[in-house]
């Protein structure tokens, strides 16, 4: 392997002066890095308070959503009951119908049943008035 060979030590003064040159640079570097970092850190800050913002607005929003559901279930329930409470009531009022359909077929045929007894008592009427004048007219013929 072939060796290298080392520059010639430059003067002390002219190290001094190029240490100093770039322990200057680093410095300028590292302030520039530094204030980067503190800019990086701002930003964050102020992005991750929206963002806390924004998550607590989606909260309180979440929460009156749930309320709403809430309230949409208790009218549901509510909703349930009276559909179960209607669905009886029909059902009574369908065998109230039924049973009222039967007494009004019934009162219908004791109507006829009266109008043809009505009918027959007023034709008896008639025929013994007839039977009578016949009566009166043979015995005037007779007589």
């Amino acid at each position: 392997m072939a060796t290298r060979k080392r520059p010639p030590a430059p003067s002390t003064d002219a190290t001094k002066h190029f240490t100093n040159v770039l322990l200057e640079q680093l410095q300028s570097n590292q302030q520039i890095i530094l204030e980067a970092l503190a800019a990086m850190r701002e930003s964050f800050e102020t992005r991750f308070e929206r963002l806390e913002n924004r998550m607590d607005r989606s909260e309180q929003r979440l929460d009156r959503i749930e309320q709403r559901l809430d309230r949409i279930e208790q009218r549901l329930d509510r909703m349930d009951v009276s559909i179960s409470q209607l669905q009886d009531a029909v059902r009574h009022h369908t065998e109230q119908l039924r049973v009222h359909t039967e007494q009004i077929r019934e009162l219908q045929n004791e109507v006829r049943q009266l109008r043809h007894d009505f009918e027959a008592r007023e034709d008896r009427a008639r025929i013994a008035a007839l039977e009578e004048r016949v009566e009166r007219l043979e015995r005037r013929v007779a007589g």
